[in-house]
């Protein structure tokens, strides 16, 4: 089974938040969760780990744990 969710999505663009609810209203198979456009999304790489590890209780990291939480319980 694939799922889609939105990456990287920046909630002050309009384009991106018209996809987002033109997608999730037409296709049954786009998760709830997004993960936001964050500075420690792009740090995980400097880090070199998850950024569950390095920032759990930032904004990007509770949007991960809510995808995680989302997929179990649609698979």
């Amino acid at each position: 089974q694939v799922l889609a969710f939105f990456s990287m999505a920046d909630g002050h663009r309009p384009l991106h938040g018209e996809i987002m609810a033109e997608l999730s209203a037409t296709h049954d198979d786009v998760l709830d969760a997004v993960i936001p456009a964050a500075t420690d999304v792009e740090r995980m790489a400097v880090h070199r780990r998850a950024l569950a590890q390095f920032a759990p209780h930032g904004r990007a990291g509770r949007a991960y744990a809510a995808l995680w939480e989302e997929l179990r319980e649609r698979v």
